[in-house]
């Protein structure tokens, strides 16, 4: 993934703050996101994300993983928002 595509991730996600998003990784899990939290550790290339812990939301797990690891964003009706280019995961 390319630090552009990194950042439309992250800038994505926090633009759907409390609507349903599909964030499926590289590795094949698929999350329901409803909200983020994201930061980058010294040394990093990519940031990392939180998912639904700014409210906790009842129902939904909280998931951590690497914008670097996003294949693909999609809406709750299954349209997609997102697709990554590469299918490398880079941390």
């Amino acid at each position: 993934m390319t630090s552009r595509e990194s950042e439309h991730v992250i800038k994505l996600l926090v633009s759907r703050n409390r609507s349903n998003s599909l964030v499926t990784l590289t590795n094949g899990t698929t999350h329901r996101v409803l909200n983020i939290v994201y930061g980058r550790d010294l040394g990093e290339q990519f940031d990392h994300i939180s998912t639904n812990v700014t409210p906790p939301q009842d129902g939904l797990e909280s998931d951590f993983f690497y914008a670097s690891e996003v294949q693909e964003i999609a809406a709750e009706d299954g349209a997609v928002l997102f697709r990554s280019t590469t299918h490398q995961n880079s941390n």
